[in-house]
């Protein structure tokens, strides 16, 4: 082959390789996820039995713009969303007395996919959460398979498991009222301990809630030791690495997604005209960033850009709660928009259920 030939095909080569670069560049580029907000909430006004106006409202996360709405057998005690935000999986009850029913929803098609009930069921609180990438569903002591409900095992009460990252298998949970440990849901084994102890090192009288750090490894967790406190631990080597006293307690602990921030909460109830600010926590620098305007919230949630949290009251079937709910900039903590009650007339007395927040399928 003589110069010029391979010169020629030098530029055909080039060519096609910076045709191949850029096409792939451009398949490649990760394609911009939309998440939805989902607001469950019970219309108190309607009939006793009558369910039709129970709805599991859907926001756009980002504009907060409501796009649609699945009906809801009854109060929607808990709610967790798929990884890949094509199923729901919803905790239901009509009162205190009955049994719950746990239900897998299709979002793109509104449709049951299975339900599971039973009067021994685990459930409500801390204890539910989707684990193993949205392989696992842990509700109260119930482990179970997201797919098709079946139960996995039914784990010891003690240790009262907690939340963790969804991600793994692993969750925090507390032994009597001052040790949290890490419980592995899938074996059962626990690892790791760490004592949460107040300013003046008093192990915790009572441990209101904790959670593991995606990192799996820090420990957060809230309690009360001559006030309440909120407390960072490392799971193995048991230190306290940050404290701060707060004022509220039975809240929440949110953690950003990419694990930079938390976000504390306590109980407020507008049915009893109860209050309170939401903490904010930089993780990276174990520092406190400042409370928000109170607010009668406890259920909180980081929006997409996790700049900004949406904050409701806890679920109660109870009472008649009637949100709000609240969006609050962090960089600026101030109130930024009220999503709840919904402007409507007659105006709705409603009762919001437990948030969730995924990708839109």
């Amino acid at each position: 082959m003589n110069i010029r030939s391979q010169r020629q095909l030098i530029g055909v080569l080039s060519t096609v390789l910076t045709i191949c670069l850029v096409g792939c560049s451009k398949t490649s580029k990760p394609k911009d996820v939309k998440y939805n907000l989902y607001v469950p909430a019970t219309h108190l006004w309607a009939g006793q039995g009558d369910s039709s106006f129970n709805r599991i409202y859907i926001y756009d996360a980002d504009s907060i713009t409501l796009l649609d709405s699945i009906w809801q057998a009854h109060f929607t005690e808990n709610l967790a969303v798929s990884p890949d935000g094509k199923w729901l999986y919803v905790v239901n009850r009509t009162a205190y007395n009955v049994p719950r029913t746990l239900w897998k929803i299709d979002v793109q098609t509104k449709q049951v996919v299975w339900s599971r009930s039973d009067e021994g069921m685990g459930g409500g609180g801390a204890g539910f959460r989707l684990l193993k990438n949205g392989a696992l569903l842990l509700l109260g002591n119930d482990v179970l398979q997201s797919d098709n409900g079946a139960l996995v095992q039914r784990l010891d009460r003690s240790p009262h498991a907690m939340e963790g990252p969804e991600s793994g298998t692993m969750v925090a949970a507390t032994v009597g009222d001052t040790l949290v440990t890490v419980l592995d849901v899938e074996t059962g084994k626990t690892s790791g301990q760490f004592v949460p102890r107040d300013s003046s090192g008093n192990a915790m009288m009572s441990i209101y809630r904790a959670r593991l750090h995606p990192d799996s490894r820090r420990i957060l967790a809230v309690g009360l030791s001559y006030g309440v406190w909120f407390v960072v631990g490392d799971i193995e080597t048991g230190e306290t690495l940050f404290r701060h006293r707060i004022y509220r307690p039975y809240g929440e602990i949110a953690i950003s997604s990419d694990g930079d921030l938390a976000a504390v909460t306590g109980h407020g109830t507008p049915a009893f005209g109860e209050d309170g600010p939401v903490y904010v926590f930089d993780l990276q620098t174990l520092s406190f960033i400042g409370p928000t305007p109170a607010i009668p919230g406890a259920q909180v949630r980081f929006l997409p850009g996790n700049r900004r949290i949406v904050t409701a009251p806890v679920p109660d079937p109870g009472f008649s709660d009637a949100g709000p709910l609240l969006v609050i900039n962090l960089a600026t903590m101030t109130l930024v928009e009220l999503i709840w009650p919904m402007p409507t007339d007659p105006p709705k007395n409603e009762n919001v259920g437990s948030l969730g927040i995924g990708p839109r399928p």
